[in-house]
This record gives structure tokens, sequence and C-alpha cells, in this order.
């Protein structure tokens, strides 16, 4: 039987921003969160019930920007600050005097994949950039300076292509395919 005490969490703060720049405390009406990490993925997923009875969906349009800091028994005191976006509001269902609707949400660098191209060869040819994954999410994804420390990146072997039109995850998963760690993996 799971140790249900792992599954345990108190949500500090839970946090909408609205495209006016105007932001609300969405934790009265969100009824379920759902959190979404998978080695599948190269972005976190968050989807929020909500039951609103107060006509907050006429504020959303998608795109707002949404803050959460969860504390589980695993992180201890310290937070766990998730910034996420709206990119869909589905599966709305209408009552007699409101609504119940889900917030699907990814982390920012998602939008930023489906906004941008890579259309340049990468190795030898191109600009030498020691750790190519770091480079395209540094510069293309345009991640925080926390989520591009040398630390999140392991180095590889050299690499030379060529990514034409294609998204920054795309360019990664290729690549990930095609070189190997240098380091041993320890184990």
């Amino acid at each position: 039987m799971a140790d249900r005490k792992s599954r345990l969490f108190q949500i500090k703060k839970m946090e909408i921003e609205t495209s006016t720049g105007d932001k609300y405390d969405f934790r009265d009406i969100m009824t379920e969160m759902y959190y979404y990490e998978s080695i599948d993925s190269p972005f976190l997923r968050c989807d929020f019930t909500i039951l609103d009875s107060i006509d907050f969906n006429k504020l959303l349009i998608g795109g707002e920007k949404v803050a959460v800091n969860v504390v589980t028994n695993s992180s201890g005191e310290k937070p766990i600050n998730l910034k996420l976006r709206v990119f869909k509001i589905g599966s709305l269902v209408k009552q007699e005097r409101g609504q119940m609707y889900i917030l699907h949400c990814v982390s920012p660098e998602a939008y930023t994949n489906e906004m941008n191209k890579v259309f340049k060869p990468f190795g030898p040819i191109g600009k030498n950039v020691e750790n190519i994954p770091k480079h395209i999410c540094s510069e293309y994804l345009k991640a925080p300076k926390k989520k591009t420390k040398d630390d999140n990146f392991e180095k590889h072997s050299k690499i030379s292509f060529i990514s034409t039109n294609w998204r920054p995850v795309e360019a990664i998963a290729y690549m990930s395919d095609k070189v190997t760690r240098v380091e041993g993996s320890g184990g």
C-alpha cells in the first residue's frame, strides 16, 4: 500500500494574472489540480478544475500567467514554485447559476517553443557552441537562468547538424538520439 502521507500538499499561493495585468487568487473556486511531469514530455503541464459561480471565466482569454506555490512533505518547508501559462480553457459545463471548466496550463517555454523555429547549423559548420541543448534552451526557448545552469545539462559527444525549420524541442530531441554522454553514468 502506498504511503498516503507522501501525497499530502499545502497550497501557499495560487494566483492568475489576466491579460490586463490584474491578479486574482483562485484557490476558492479551484476544486481539483492535476500536475503532470513526464520524461516523455519536454514541458510541465497542470490542469485546474474550476467551479465558477461568479463568471470568472469572462476574464479569461488564454495565455494568462499562473503562479502556484506548493509545499509537500518531500519538499519540507521550501515551496515548489510553478510558473505556468493557460493554453486552453476546456470541458465547459454550464448549469443554472454557474459553470465548471478546466484551465489547461503549461510551462512558459511551451509557448516559446511553438513561436520559434531553429534555422541554423550547429557544430563546426555554424556557431561553435559547447553545449547545444543549453544554447537552444537559453536562446530559443528563453528559459530562465536557473533552468539553464550548467548542472542541468550533461556533457555530450560532438555532433554537427542542420535544423531546417524545426521547433527548439525537435532539435534537442533529434540531437539526443544521436549523441552519447562524455562522462560515464556512474552506475
